[in-house]
């Protein structure tokens, strides 16, 4: 069982902690309800079960967003529109723990490999090898490397994975040279991501003035504009404007083409768009990552075409962290 835990991503093990959570209070519930009999008593009576201890019944129609009871249209939408919007947040966060990792890995791998062929203009790295080097044995090693110093604890898997890797090719100079400069380049991405800032500490709170009313939400994604950005040279370089004011048409036309095309029962919104929205109701590399594959497999690419592919597509991923967390979080 630890070793089963320790193999699991921690998008994974958030997915599963998520389920478990759900089963228990959903079965917490249905034994309360039916099991102890619930279900048969109004609101208001109680159960005894210590001196200073009750069981009360009550229904609390809002559940955890209180400020939205469902005993009306505008109330249930609101609660629904809330945990959508929660739900997807934190989708999007396990998802996206990922994001740097991969996008070292993948760099990591395209500076080595190039680094034999010279095809490319090297990202950041000023690596040379022979032409004999092995490509596939720089590109395991790398990847290897580079996913060690970030998920220490799945060592095993990482060095059973390598060995596999590293199987097929033949023993001699071409494979050496080949494990060194994978290991030169992990080492200097790793070396050169050490102080990203994206282990920044959340510290965003919410700003208002004396009577006037701040939700108050977890703050999300706040940390990320501290990171800093594989291509750009900050997060607020192309930081937009504010948005439009609340009394101006231009809110006013985009508020409502989100009613007409956004409606679940939209007659306006084609097939198309239905297809978009889900696409991008989640972000990262499991949305984009299997089409970049089968972007290369349709070209098929060589080792170093499908290294430089992934690669910008991990750093282009990454272009929109920054950008977010320094835009969003801007006072009014």
């Amino acid at each position: 069982m630890k070793r089963f835990l320790a193999s699991l991503e921690p998008r994974e093990v958030g997915l599963i902690a998520a389920a478990l959570a759900l089963v228990a209070d959903q079965g917490s519930k249905l034994f309360m309800l039916y099991g102890a009999g619930f279900v048969h008593m109004a609101p208001g009576e109680a159960i005894g079960v210590l001196p200073f201890f009750n069981l009360v019944m009550v229904w609390n129609p809002g559940i955890s967003y209180g400020l939205f009871p469902a005993s009306g249209g505008l109330g249930t939408a609101a609660l629904v529109t809330t945990s959508t919007l929660a739900v997807a947040a934190l989708s999007w966060l396990l998802w996206r723990s990922h994001s740097r990792a991969l996008t070292m890995m993948h760099v990591a791998m395209f500076e080595a490999v190039n680094a034999i062929d010279r095809r490319y203009t090297p990202y950041k790295l000023a690596l040379s090898a022979e032409r004999s080097t092995s490509r596939e044995a720089a590109a395991a090693v790398a990847a290897h490397d580079v996913l060690l110093s970030i998920y220490p604890d799945i060592k095993p898997d990482l060095d059973t994975a390598l060995t596999s890797s590293l199987a097929p090719i033949a023993e001699g100079e071409s494979r050496t040279a080949g494990i060194a400069l994978g290991k030169d380049a992990a080492a200097q991405i790793i070396q050169l991501r050490a102080k990203d800032g994206s282990n920044a500490v959340e510290t965003y709170r919410p700003l208002t003035t004396a009577g006037v009313y701040v939700p108050t939400a977890v703050p999300l994604f706040q940390t990320t504009g501290a990171t800093t950005p594989w291509v750009m040279t900050s997060g607020s370089q192309f930081r937009p404007g504010p948005p439009p004011a609340l009394d101006s048409e231009v809110w006013t036309k985009d508020i409502n083409e989100i009613r007409e095309v956004g409606g679940r029962g939209s007659p306006t919104r084609t097939p198309e768009q239905t297809t978009i929205g889900r696409f991008w109701f989640f972000v990262g590399a499991r949305t984009y990552n299997p089409i970049v594959r089968q972007a290369a497999m349709a070209k098929s690419m060589d080792l170093v075409d499908c290294a430089r592919l992934f690669a910008l597509t991990s750093m282009i991923d990454m272009v929109s962290s920054p950008l977010f967390g320094t835009t969003a979080y801007l006072p009014s």
